[in-house]
Parts: structure tokens; C-alpha cells; sequence
């Protein structure tokens, strides 16, 4: 689950680094496709800072196989150069060929070190994808080296007094990243990225040959003798996520099923205090002729209107409202892909609403059945 969050939700840190010669184990496994590398323990104005390679654009997808997109400028190709989220460029107003400071992150956000001596211009700026990535900011691994190296001689040069209060930062640097970072600088396939012998990597996103090799690559992990590792299969561990925040899917289907209960409760109403108004029209209906069943058969007719009439209006009203409010979903809420249609569980959830709607109206239809001509022509004082 930790893995899972700092890796692909940028939410906690990694524990341990993986060293260089792991990494390049696993990316010249013969069953992986290709690899992508991530180092974290950065910020800039509390958004983390993700360094990584060109293969991150090349390969990472989400959602319904949608790539990460380049809305303006161009993937970095220096080691000064950044690329923004579409949320970090909106919030922080930054714009192509702004500079900008990066700073460490310890525990809670906070910007341990600031690197000033290091200023980073930015290059590109990422189209809104509705993913954690909209909040990160995206330097080179070799960006990352040279921050740290260069923090490490600066410090060199302070009083001891300062050295000591800074060799407690760098205590917990070393606990959260690693400070040997090197990438590519042009966006190139991944069997032509080149990395540092001395890279230290976060964590790898893997990408098998086929998905029968998944068990046999997580059996190779799991038995890896120069390092631990440990590898997820996302899916699994997602679903274990959900299954723990299931309390809130619960919450929120119980808090359905109370509105439908409340709309039943009123229809129900509505169609017993007709009855009640009613009792001389349907006296007149008795005296021309009409059977009871007729009588029934018009208000359960009318309570089966009211319900098909609720139902479609809740869904085009839903549909509308989904289509219009997609893309601010997915920004704002990292709601992707809503389908506008029903589903077939939501269609017999409408199904059994319109069911139940008529069963209710049975109850009154009942009622109106033994309404006899006396009741109705009497008059009620």
C-alpha cells in the first residue's frame, strides 16, 4: 500500500533507495518491456517534485490508456529545466521560461533546505489529466544529482554551528531519497536510456512482455539475493484500497436508498390524499357505470406515470449534468472516464424503482376499490 501511494499518488515517502545495478537488473530482465524510474523527496511551494526520465512521457498511461501530454513548451532537456502539472502552472500562475527554486521536503511538507544556488527554468507544461501527476513538478534524475551534490558543498563552507543543524537535515535526506540521480536528457525510447552507474531510484513502474510473466517476475523479486525488494501488482493492491475505504461507498449507497425511500414515502402520499379528494369524482365514475377495477386500474395507472415520469426525468437530469461537469470532474474531483449512459446494475436499480413505484400505488388502487356510490355521494361534514 505505501509503495502504491508514493509512487503513483504522491502521498508519503519512500523508505529505502533501490540502488543502480537493482535497477538495471530488473529493466534487462528478459520478460520486462520496458521500465520507468522514479526518485522522489522534493518539493516547491508544498507540490513534490518527481524526478524521472523521458520514458515517463513514452510509456505511463491511466485512465482508459490516455498518455500524459505536453500542453505547452517541451519535456526537459537540460538539467535546469522542469516541466510543471497542469495544477502546479494554474495555482502558482507560472508560465514557459519562468524560474523557479526547488527545496527538500521533510515530514508534513515542509521545505527543509531551499536550493537557491540551483534555480530551474520551466520548459513545458503538461496538459490537465485528472491524475496526482497535475501536482507534481518533473525534473531529470540528473537534475536531482546535482541539487544534492551541490548542497552538500555549500554546506561545506558554513560555520559549524550551521553544519551541525544542517547534518540533521541531511540525516533525514538520506532516510526519505537517495542523493545520486542521472537520466536522459532527450526523450528517447527506453532501450536507449542511459542512466548513471551511481543513480539511486525510489521506486520502478514495470512493464511485463505479457501477463503470464507478472507471477514469474514478482517469484525473480521475491528472490532477489543482492537487495530486498518488493514488487505490487497495482490493480490488487487498489482493490485492497477500496475494500478498506468501503465504508464510504456504503455510507454513500445507504444515503441513496434513503432519498429513493423518502420519494416512495411521498408518492405514497400524494396518492392517498388524492384518494381522500377524490372519493365524489370517483362516486360519479361509480354512477355512470364503472366497475371498481376501473377505478383501481386509473390510479394505479397514475402512480405508474409518476414514477416512469421521476425516473426518466432523475436520468436525463443525471446525464445532463454528467456531461456538462466531466471535465471539471476529472480537474477538480480526479473523477475520469463517468459514463454518461446507465450501466445495466443502474438500469435495474431504475427498473426496480418504477417496480416498486406500482406496487406502492397497489395500496390505494385497494382503497378505491371498496369505495362504495353511498360513501362517495355522502356528504363529509
Amino acid at each position: 500500500m505505501e509503495i502504491l501511494l508514493y509512487s503513483l499518488f504522491q502521498m508519503g515517502f519512500p523508505s529505502e533507495p533501490l540502488p543502480y545495478p537493482t535497477y538495471r537488473d530488473v529493466s534487462e530482465h528478459p520478460e520486462v518491456a520496458w521500465t520507468i524510474p522514479l526518485a522522489l523527496g522534493d518539493s516547491h511551494r508544498s507540490f513534490r517534485v518527481l524526478g524521472t526520465t523521458a520514458d515517463f512521457l513514452v510509456h505511463y498511461r491511466y485512465g482508459r490508456n490516455h498518455a500524459i501530454e505536453l500542453l505547452r513548451g517541451h519535456w526537459f532537456k537540460e538539467r535546469n529545466q522542469v516541466v510543471l502539472g497542469a495544477t502546479v502552472a494554474s495555482q502558482l500562475g507560472y508560465s514557459l521560461g519562468d524560474s523557479l527554486i526547488l527545496s527538500h521536503e521533510g515530514e508534513g511538507g515542509i521545505s527543509l533546505h531551499h536550493h537557491r544556488d540551483h534555480p530551474f527554468q520551466v520548459a513545458g507544461i503538461l496538459e490537465p489529466s485528472g491524475t496526482p501527476f497535475d501536482k507534481v513538478l518533473f525534473v531529470s534524475l540528473d537534475a536531482i544529482h546535482d541539487l544534492h551534490g551541490e548542497h552538500t558543498e555549500t554546506h561545506g563552507a558554513e560555520s559549524q554551528e550551521s553544519m551541525s543543524r544542517d547534518q540533521h537535515i541531511h540525516k533525514h535526506h538520506n532516510d526519505k531519497h537517495d542523493h545520486n540521480h542521472h537520466a536522459k536528457t532527450e526523450p528517447k525510447p527506453d532501450n536507449e536510456s542511459q542512466l548513471n552507474p551511481d543513480v539511486a531510484i525510489s521506486s520502478i513502474i514495470v512493464k511485463m512482455k505479457s501477463r503470464f510473466a507478472v507471477f514469474q517476475m514478482q517469484d525473480w523479486v521475491r528472490n532477489y539475493a543482492d537487495s530486498p525488494l518488493t514488487a505490487i501488482l497495482p490493480a490488487l493492491t487498489l482493490t485492497d484500497l477500496w475494500s478498506r475505504l468501503g465504508f464510504i461507498e456504503k455510507g454513500l449507497k445507504a444515503m441513496s436508498a434513503f432519498s429513493i425511500g423518502i420519494a416512495f414515502l411521498v408518492l405514497l402520499v400524494s396518492v392517498l390524499t388524492s384518494l381522500q379528494d377524490r372519493r365524489r369524482e370517483i362516486a360519479i365514475y361509480r354512477s355512470i357505470g364503472a366497475t371498481p377495477l376501473f377505478i383501481s386500474l386509473i390510479l394505479f395507472s397514475e402512480a405508474m406515470l409518476l414514477s416512469c415520469f421521476g425516473t426518466l426525468l432523475g436520468l436525463s437530469l443525471s446525464t445532463l449534468l454528467i456531461g456538462l461537469s466531466q471535465t471539471w470532474l476529472t480537474h477538480n474531483v480526479y473523477l475520469q472516464d463517468i459514463p454518461i449512459l446507465p450501466s445495466m446494475s443502474d438500469a435495474s436499480i431504475l427498473l426496480g424503482a418504477i417496480v416498486t413505484g406500482g406496487l406502492l400505488a397497489l395500496l390505494p388502487a385497494v382503497q378505491a376499490y371498496r369505495v362504495t356510490l353511498h360513501d362517495g355521494l355522502t356528504p363529509q361534514l
